[in-house]
């Protein structure tokens, strides 16, 4: 937010951020868009890498989310796990970036 709060996250943020796969899984499959992005300009993949959420972040993968994608911050999801030294998410981003 603006006034410098907590960002104000989509429900596909919010379930990626708890590690919530089956609701991320049901959103999606429900239309949730999923590179839609929170007023800080993150996605729920980002919300995943930053939480440390492998199987949510794999589920947001195979759903189209963008690796690329950068938020306000000038950051990606890679860098959100590569700064919480996630070996595995940040191993999974890396894969789907050189997949694209």
């Amino acid at each position: 937010m603006e006034d410098g709060g907590p960002p104000l996250l989509t429900a596909l943020s919010y379930a990626a951020s708890k590690g919530y796969t089956a609701i991320v899984e049901m959103l999606l499959k429900q239309g949730s868009h999923v590179n839609a992005r929170a007023s800080d300009g993150s996605t729920a993949l980002m919300w995943a890498a930053k939480h440390s959420h492998p199987e949510t972040a794999r589920a947001l993968l195979i759903g189209g989310a963008d690796p690329r994608a950068i938020d306000k911050a000038g950051k990606t999801a890679l860098d959100y796990a590569t700064m919480k030294q996630d070996a595995e998410v940040a191993a999974l981003l890396e894969k789907a970036l050189s997949s694209r």
